[in-house]
């Protein structure tokens, strides 16, 4: 009887394991098509694959591209290679999550400033992002954690009047306890920005250094906060 009733079990465990491998995404992903992120909507189109190995087609505001990913493991950890493109660029790594945790390792960004800064309406930004971000965790209580280095090349920003050659500049992401930061100096070594995540919160503070690198800076001391905005990063709806 004990024998018979591993048999039963390995049978069961292989029936489950083979219908979800050939389980397809499209009704999977369809519980993310149309959830709303900072007030516009996610749209997923085109589905195709399996839930293990598929693509799709992704648009969001008024940016659009292509999303890619397939099972990978990692000594015992499953996870999937995934693919997000646009217009703008890409970004590529290795993600695993359990019900409460998302989390993307060696995740590789690549982002030309000029296709997102039309989008924006409030100017124009020349140049690359480069990056490496080795880890990037969210859970569901709103702890975030990153580690990683973004490099902007440089080049020229316009806004409505003028304009200016923008310098290089270098952002360092990393964690101070339960609060994420991303700070961004100049060649200098001044901090031309700062930002913090913390209880699903984001604040970001621009500093006098920028204007003065931008040539447009009208005296005061490099540490003054020239502008600061919050907002929280739940999308709309709140967390389920």
């Amino acid at each position: 009887m004990p024998r018979a009733r591993i048999l039963i079990l390995v049978f069961v465990v292989s029936l489950l394991v083979f219908g979800l491998w050939r389980l397809p995404a499209a009704p999977v992903l369809a519980q993310l098509d149309g959830v709303q992120i900072d007030g516009q909507p996610l749209q997923l189109e085109r589905v195709q694959g399996r839930i293990w190995d598929g693509k799709a087609q992704w648009a969001w505001a008024d940016q659009q591209g292509h999303f890619g990913w397939a099972l990978a493991w990692r000594g015992l950890r499953p996870g999937a290679n995934l693919v997000l493109t646009s217009a703008a660029g890409s970004l590529r790594g290795w993600a695993t999550g359990t019900p409460s945790r998302v989390t993307l390792e060696e995740v590789r960004v690549d982002v030309a400033l000029a296709p997102l800064s039309r989008g924006l309406g409030v100017g124009q930004a020349e140049g690359e992002v480069l990056g490496l971000l080795s880890r990037v965790s969210w859970q569901r209580s709103g702890l975030l954690q990153v580690d990683g280095v973004l490099h902007y090349g440089g080049g020229s920003v316009r806004w409505q009047g003028g304009g200016a050659e923008a310098p290089p500049l270098e952002a360092r992401l990393f964690n101070e306890g339960e609060v994420a930061r991303m700070v961004t100096t100049a060649p200098d070594g001044a901090t031309v920005a700062d930002a913090q995540v913390k209880d699903g919160l984001a604040q970001v503070r621009v500093y006098r250094v920028w204007p003065r690198l931008l040539g447009v800076s009208q005296g005061g001391s490099d540490e003054d906060v020239v502008f600061e905005v919050s907002q929280p990063l739940v999308p709309s709806g709140g967390q389920s």
